[in-house]
């Protein structure tokens, strides 16, 4: 079959939703339904250790309006959770419908519709809005549509259009503010790029794309890792998984590799949902081994990206090859992935399944160290402040509880900071803009088993509350725990100023022998005074490093020429003192500038001979 042929039946069964395929084989050849072993009767327990249980799956209700090749995603607000979907054929042609699931009382609800129809469009939730991007407008053509619903509102809007058509594509939500969608398909070529929106700005840029071209496969993250798991281009299907761990000086640089292979995928799938799933990383449904529409899947796996690690789950109790998901974290580390209708192969399925796991029970009584910060770090106001330290525990040890005490954090509008604690490739929100204009937080402490969200109490917040987003996934298997740990704070509005006075982390861990160790690294960027100053022949400068960047410190005359490279090179995060020898110069005023990152500083010094 020639490309164009399958180009032709790609819009076919787009259009249509026929269940004649588009591509004439499979990755081995020959394209059959994958239908996990049965392991729906009992529990299994994989790895030997407490929160190792497969989860169980039930029915829900019916779905009011059955849809399949819709976007989806998850919103939470304290302790209840919703999974909304978008468009979709309901059943047999493009829909705009838009509805969401109440995964406690187990009921649905009509919204908005969305103002055109689509079907295999991506969505994404930051804060309380949902974004849904691109697919097949009307059923017929890939479009660069890019809508932000309202979810308190019940509201649509349109936003800036993504830098290019986009259909199959998926995104996800980042942090407070950022949606990364891996584009798919145009309408003529299969894409590896990945577009980045800012919702603060409205704008889109293009990151690091993918290192293959992929479109329809699973598309999720795990704190700053990105995560793409098959997918097809125009000949063939893949078992690739992708994962991208996205830098925290750019966030449009990602660093690809290739990770283990699901071996429910087989030789080659697309189609699947990929959802968070605490501290378990990621847990994927679902799919098809080739174009058919007649094939199916029931897998479920978790995948951990910090271990490149797949766990087989108990199988979803209908087969499926396109549908709707979403995860939520409820009272008690309850975690639920409810998929919302979709298609088995011959009709849409007309209830609500969901997949019920309780994920990193409370540790076993164990060692406990407290690490604590006693700092007059400032928080500029609508910018960054960071401290550090470095834990070593040694090879052996394992961490199996972290909390988080902000004892002394002066502001004056709480709601204006956002708390983020990063280790490695492991990041998470633990404080997201609450508190309104309340002042301060003292003695806070943020623990995953506390029983009130730290959204539902009040300034300055003393006391024991569930954070954001859960602390569990830094709880490390053995060695993983060693290295930097860094609080972020950030403050996101003009006006406000502030101080992080003291701060801790409470780490409980099991270890062979040996004990924990702390070393201190710089809080922020900066670029000290040269010392001397006047100064002849020889000077030193001095300039700090929260984190490893590009370093570029140069001296220009007063008249804007450089006269002098000192650094031009990849340095890791510490203090660095570098001598400046003038003897060759003429008496004046000079500058030196500093670049590492997106860290700027110019500073004035004089030379007198």
């Amino acid at each position: 079959m020639t490309k164009n042929k399958q180009l032709l039946l790609l819009a076919a069964v787009l259009i249509t939703a026929i269940s004649v395929g588009f591509f004439s084989l499979s990755s081995d050849g020959n394209p059959t339904s994958t239908i996990a072993p049965n392991t729906n009767s009992s529990a299994i327990n994989t790895n030997n250790l407490p929160d190792a249980l497969v989860g169980a799956w039930t029915t829900g209700a019916t779905v009011t309006t059955q849809v399949y090749f819709g976007g989806s995603d998850s919103y939470q607000r304290n302790d209840t959770g919703w999974v909304f979907t978008v468009g979709g054929n309901a059943p047999s042609a493009a829909s705009g419908v838009t509805q969401k699931y109440n995964v406690n009382t187990n009921t649905y609800s009509t919204l908005a519709v969305l103002p055109y129809t689509t079907v295999v469009n991506g969505c994404a939730v930051l804060k309380d809005s949902l974004y849904t991007m691109g697919g097949y407008l009307s059923g017929t053509s890939p479009t660069a549509n890019f809508y932000k619903y309202d979810i308190n509102a019940n509201t649509w809007i349109a936003r800036a259009s993504m830098p290019g058509v986009a259909a199959f594509c998926k995104g996800v939500g980042y942090q407070d503010s950022l949606i990364y969608v891996a584009r798919g398909y145009d309408g003529a070529a299969v894409s590896g790029a990945i577009y980045l929106y800012n919702s603060n700005t409205n704008t889109w840029r293009t990151a690091t794309p993918m290192p293959g071209n992929r479109f329809g496969g699973a598309f999720s993250r795990s704190g700053d890792t990105l995560v793409y798991v098959g997918g097809a281009d125009l000949s063939l299907f893949y078992n690739t998984t992708y994962r991208g761990v996205i830098s925290s000086s750019d966030r449009s640089v990602i660093t690809w590799t290739t990770g283990a292979v699901c071996p429910g995928v087989g030789a080659g799938m697309y189609r699947m949902d990929l959802r968070p799933w605490g501290c378990k990383g990621l847990v994927m449904t679902g799919g098809s081994t080739g174009a058919a529409f007649t094939l199916t899947s029931n897998i479920c796996y978790t995948y951990s990206p910090g271990s490149d690690t797949w766990t087989v789950q108990a199988n979803k109790t209908t087969a499926w090859n396109s549908g709707q998901s979403g995860s939520v974290r409820l009272a008690g580390n309850i975690w639920k992935l409810a998929c919302v209708s979709g298609y088995n192969g011959t009709a849409t399925i007309t209830n609500t399944e969901i997949f019920t796991d309780t994920l990193c029970p409370a540790p076993p009584a164990g060692p406990q160290t407290t690490i604590c910060r006693s700092v007059n770090v400032p928080l500029p106001d609508h910018s960054w402040a960071r401290d550090s330290v470095q834990v070593l525990l040694g090879s052996g040890c394992v961490i199996t509880d972290v909390n988080v005490r902000i004892d002394t954090v002066i502001h004056t509008w709480d709601a204006d900071l956002s708390f983020y604690l990063n280790k490695g490739a492991v990041s998470s929100l633990i404080i997201d803009n609450v508190g309104g204009s309340g002042d301060n937080f003292i003695g806070t402490v943020l623990n995953d088993s506390a029983s009130t969200l730290i959204s539902a109490g009040t300034a300055p917040f003393t006391g024991s509350f569930k954070p954001s987003n859960p602390l569990a996934p830094f709880n490390f298997g053995a060695g993983l725990g060693d290295g930097y740990w860094r609080l972020s704070i950030s403050d996101t509005a003009t006006g406000d100023t502030g101080t992080l006075r003291r701060w801790c982390l409470v780490i409980s861990y099991s270890c062979p022998v040996g004990g924990i160790q702390t070393i201190e690294i710089p809080n922020y960027y900066s670029l000290s005074q040269n010392y001397p100053n006047p100064f002849n022949p020889s000077t030193s400068i001095k300039f700090t490093m929260p984190q490893g960047d590009n370093v570029k410190l140069v001296i220009f005359d007063i008249l804007g020429r450089e006269v002098k490279t000192l650094v031009n090179e990849f340095r890791n995060s510490g203090t660095y003192e570098v001598n400046f020898d003038a003897s060759l110069l003429a008496s004046g005023v000079y500058f030196y500038r500093l670049e590492a990152g997106e860290f700027t500083d110019t500073k004035r010094m004089l030379l007198v001979k």
